[in-house]
């Protein structure tokens, strides 16, 4: 087996006077810092009353040990609700009229609930909730805008004020 260095030598000796030695390609610019990969959060959770740690989004409020849910495909992160109170003068206190929050089912069967989400639901307890993408949320959200102040011109216009 020949002797690299001394190949390398005889290599470099034998080409003619002047000729350009071949050189590797430059090696690109390297980034001056990397950013850090965050880990996911993970948190324990009880599975038919077993142990186990599942990643939890930063925005979950719920307690996973608590829940104890009776299969993985059961549990479901959820943030904190965001309510919406209509206040009443013929009753006691105000109707929530619906609540959003952010979810995500990540064991779901269904795709579509493995990322995260809007749910709003209505308040009367039915179970009836529409879930959306964030462009849904963004185009409903424009809607409640628009509605806020069709309500705010009507109680202008019995309020005397315009």
């Amino acid at each position: 087996m020949p002797n690299t260095v001394s190949s390398a030598v005889k290599l470099s000796a034998d080409r003619p006077s002047g000729a350009p030695l071949a050189l590797l390609p430059a090696m690109p610019a390297q980034p001056s810092r990397v950013e850090p990969v965050e880990a996911p959060r993970l948190v324990p959770a009880l599975v038919d009353g077993k142990r186990i740690w599942v990643e939890c989004p930063e925005w979950c409020t719920l307690d996973h040990v608590a829940e104890n849910d009776k299969y993985l495909d059961d549990l479901y992160h959820a943030g904190e609700m965001a309510d919406l109170n209509v206040p009443r003068f013929n009753e006691d206190g105000p109707l929530l009229l619906g609540f959003a929050r952010l979810g995500i089912d990540s064991y779901s069967t269904k795709p579509e609930y493995r990322v995260p989400f809007i749910v709003l639901d209505e308040g009367a307890g039915t179970g009836d909730a529409a879930y959306m993408r964030p462009e849904q949320a963004e185009e409903f959200a424009d809607g409640l805008v628009a509605f806020a102040e069709q309500v705010r011109k009507m109680a202008r216009t019995i309020g005397g004020r315009k």
